[in-house]
């Protein structure tokens, strides 16, 4: 669970959402990855059935503060104004659809795709509308209690009705049942930005790496506690400086069962950004902290279908106080699992 970029920092414009360059990767590992999934499996293997999935409907109230902005003309640099608050609600949906069939030949080879949609609408406004859009496809081979995985991505990323952001890249990923309980996680990511029109020169390459443990206890909620590390840097393909980052994010979670019928967890992120060089519009070199918490929590009503309450909390700190930004959220989902 991670604030979404998309609404967290969305009242600043379609630019917030470069932002957060990782916070987006600040979900679990895919669901294909059993070891993931649970600590206690001894040999992982990739999910079945072939097909499964998930879609999940949900309003929430959002509420951003954040310091108004003028551009100054001479010099021409963002000039931080009064503190605004801001609230109103938003509509979600998500769905993700997973497939997977042995590839033909080799043993322990499987053929892999999963397409992910994500939309958040607001029911007053629709200048900060977000949709976004995932498709890949790749490999995954299954040797001992290790799964390895290989692949090719696309994204599309549309704010208020127009498109901001295309991503293609690829990935290679390693999930491994160390024992019973305790499992790892690791992920390479090498992606490239490309914006449409005058935005292209925020276009940049995306490297990252992330470390996941996981921990699953035997008690009687069936606990599990996770630590992620995510190290990226982006550099922009203008060779403008300014917009070159380094970022790490920390993600520390909890999830259970408390009880039948019940699941509940609680997300800790950090993060923090350091830009490559002074920004003669912003007027100072950037430096960004983000602080963020989630709780959730669900009820199944039918074998498939569960209730989900969701809570968020995160605060935005940069350099350029302009950027400053606190979020919280409040809503609920009805989530439907196949």
């Amino acid at each position: 669970m991670a604030a979404r970029p998309s609404t967290a920092f969305s009242f600043l414009g379609p630019a917030a959402l470069l932002f957060l360059p990782a916070v987006a990767l600040a979900e679990d590992p895919p669901a294909d990855k059993p070891a993931e999934a649970t600590a206690t499996v001894e040999t992982p293997a990739v999910a079945t059935p072939p097909l499964s999935g998930s879609a999940a409907f949900g309003i929430s109230w959002e509420t951003s503060k954040f310091t108004q902005v003028r551009i100054g003309d001479a010099p021409a640099i963002l000039i931080p104004g009064d503190a605004v608050k801001r609230t109103e609600p938003f509509r979600h949906f998500t769905g993700q659809l997973n497939g997977n069939v042995p590839c033909p030949g080799i043993s322990g080879l499987t053929c892999v795709a999963d397409l992910y949609y994500d939309t958040n609408y607001g029911l007053e406004t629709s200048d900060v509308d977000t949709v976004i859009a995932q498709g890949g496809a790749g490999v995954q081979y299954a040797m001992g209690t290790s799964v390895y995985g290989v692949k090719l991505a696309k994204d599309r990323w549309k704010v208020g009705g127009q498109e901001f952001r295309r991503i293609e890249g690829g990935s290679v990923d390693w999930v491994s049942a160390l024992t019973e309980e305790l499992s790892s996680y690791v992920l390479l990511t090498a992606q490239r930005y490309r914006h449409p029109g005058d935005q292209s020169a925020l276009d940049a390459d995306y490297r990252a790496i992330t470390g996941n443990l996981r921990y699953g206890t035997k008690d009687r909620w069936e606990s599990a506690y996770t630590v992620q590390a995510t190290f990226s840097r982006e550099s922009n393909l203008g060779g403008d400086p300014a917009l070159d980052n380094q970022t790490i994010l920390t993600r520390i979670a909890w999830d259970a069962k408390p009880a039948d019928g019940w699941e509940a967890g609680i997300a800790w992120l950090f993060q923090r950004a350091r830009f490559g060089a002074f920004d003669p519009t912003l007027g100072v070199r950037r430096d960004d902290r983000y602080n963020g918490f989630d709780f959730q929590v669900s009820r199944r009503l039918t074998r498939d279908v569960y209730l989900r309450l969701d809570v968020g909390f995160a605060a935005y700190r940069s350099s350029a106080e302009a950027f400053d930004n606190d979020w919280r959220s409040f809503g609920f989902a009805v989530n439907w699992k196949f």
